[in-house]
């Protein structure tokens, strides 16, 4: 954070504002084009969206972020960020390559990886709270048998050539619903 009065509460990245929060923000414009929909009460609800050339979020470490949307951006590195709190993750056509690039989320819920370049699910058990999962216009798929694993996973949205029927009986055995996406967004 930099200065105070009117620049107290933004960030900035070269002396450009690139989000503003607090208790009674309402939706804002960033400078990187997404918005901040403000703090909730565990955390900050963040949208970066809509920004391809985006890879950097060093800006927002240290902040306790509920929900982030970086849909469309680069490739973007989660590393410095705080995400103990974070509930829900959009990561929908980024360069995503693997679940390792996402790290540990104990508290996640919702995780949309739709479109991106994740093949390999082996290591979903890193997110042991998620209950929805949006998978769909993902090309060469491997569905991980440690889904059946997840045990609060209640949904899941897949492309309906991802897996053959027999590969997802163990899901909507276990009550997992599956929604099958026809279009691209």
């Amino acid at each position: 954070r930099e200065g105070r009065g009117r620049d107290r509460g933004r960030l900035r990245r070269r002396g450009r504002p690139i989000m503003e929060a607090g208790a009674h923000d309402a939706a804002r414009p960033s400078a990187f084009g997404g918005e901040i929909c403000g703090q909730g009460n565990d955390g900050f609800l963040i949208d970066l969206g809509q920004n391809p050339e985006l890879s950097i979020l060093t800006p927002l470490s240290g902040l306790p972020i509920t929900i982030l949307n970086l849909n469309r951006t680069g490739r973007p590195d989660l590393a410095p960020l705080q995400l103990d709190t974070l509930r829900e993750l959009r990561l929908a056509h980024t360069r995503l390559e693997t679940l390792n690039q996402i790290g540990d989320l104990p508290q996640l819920n919702i995780l949309d990886l739709s479109h991106t370049r994740i093949r390999n699910l082996s290591s979903i058990l890193r997110y042991p709270n998620l209950t929805t999962l949006n998978l769909s216009g993902i090309e060469n798929l491997e569905l991980s048998p440690r889904l059946i694993w997840c045990r609060h996973l209640k949904t899941i949205t897949l492309t309906p050539q991802t897996q053959p029927p027999q590969a997802l009986r163990p899901l909507i055995n276990r009550g997992i619903i599956l929604i099958y996406e026809t279009g691209t967004p």
